[in-house]
């Protein structure tokens, strides 16, 4: 089962990274894709409708398969699933809701999260509904793979210890940057087969590393936060709800919302929010509202002539001088200095 409606594998056949691709094939087919071979991969697109968008998928036989997804589905349809696997999922939804029944599986439905799950002997039912809109990128990676980079990274056969097809909706921080990092690369068409298998190595030396931290545990053992005698902890709606906060940011990081503004739109309280977006992110929810802002001002600077007030404006900021106070903090330099710099260069 997969959150963006690619991996489901109908009948008793074993899943492999093979039938997981096959079947990927089988969707596109429902959604008129035909395939274009795109550097390094291939993208998948209705070239009659390019408004119903694309996903881009590049593979390594019997290793990995690199999914980046943003399209609308055309047409309402259903798929049943039996996946025998085992194989290994991660990534970021960044947008859209699935809609799904897994036999054993008390939750009907995802919504927009970071994500790892180790999938084997599932069987179940998704949906997907026309007009429905999903932006995401996952990695899946066979345990052949991984168990050939043990004697790299000895932490990786705790992957293999995770609980079969139980989703946990939390990743470390640098996964989550270097799936951001990789969607830019294929975006920017920098995307090569030696900077994605690099960028896979890191994912899972980082993985690695948490699972021998404890970092994933099952439901009912979750990570618990002592702020002073008071006692935090955490479930999986909760991951959720900080993952959709995250989200709100990045699209919207202009928007003034106090930290218990952000978390009464979720349904969490201010020290819940606060303590698990650090857990989550390993920085402050300020910190990280600055960091899009200043991402932003940064492509304004460059790729447009607006003033600096009004880029000020554009990003949040009450007065020009709050907003080059804070650029300077962030890059050392004037905001005007550093449009001239990129300009020239």
């Amino acid at each position: 089962m997969n959150l963006f409606g690619l991996s489901i594998l109908q009948g008793g056949l074993k899943m492999s990274l093979k039938t997981h691709m096959n079947f990927q094939k089988m969707i596109f087919k429902q959604m008129d894709y035909t395939e274009t071979p795109l550097g390094p991969g291939s993208l998948w697109q209705n070239s009659a409708h390019p408004e119903n968008g694309c996903c881009f998928v590049y593979h390594r036989p019997d290793a990995y398969v690199l999914t980046i997804g943003d399209y609308k589905i055309p047409k309402t349809f259903h798929l049943s699933f039996h996946n025998a696997g085992p194989i290994l999922r991660f990534g970021s939804f960044y947008e859209g809701k699935t809609r799904f029944h897994v036999e054993g599986v008390k939750t009907r439905s995802s919504s927009p999260v970071n994500f790892i799950v180790k999938e084997e002997n599932i069987k179940g039912v998704q949906y997907w509904q026309s007009g429905a809109h999903y932006k995401g990128i996952e990695i899946a990676l066979s345990f052949d793979y991984i168990s050939a980079v043990k004697s790299l990274e000895p932490h990786t056969e705790l992957l293999g210890q995770l609980p079969d097809n139980v989703t946990q909706n939390l990743l470390p921080s640098p996964v989550s940057a270097i799936l951001s990092q990789l969607s830019s690369f294929q975006e920017l068409k920098n995307l090569t087969p030696l900077i994605l298998e690099g960028m896979i190595l890191q994912c899972l030396g980082f993985l690695s590393q948490a699972a021998a931290k404890g970092y994933f545990s099952p439901e009912g053992n979750r990570p618990v936060i002592y702020v002073g005698q008071r006692k935090l902890t955490f479930t999986q709606q909760d991951f959720q709800a900080i993952e959709q906060v995250r989200q709100m940011i990045l699209k919207n990081p202009e928007a003034n919302l106090t930290i218990a503004q952000l978390g009464h739109k979720v349904f969490l309280n201010e020290q819940k929010l606060k303590t698990g977006f650090h857990l989550c992110y390993h920085t402050t929810i300020g910190a990280f509202i600055k960091d899009c802002r200043m991402a932003r001002a940064s492509e304004l600077l460059v790729h447009t002539s607006a003033t600096i007030e009004e880029i000020a404006r554009t990003c949040g900021y009450g007065s020009s001088t709050g907003f080059i106070r804070a650029f300077r903090q962030k890059y050392q330099i004037t905001p005007l200095r550093f449009r001239q710099e990129k300009r020239s260069g």
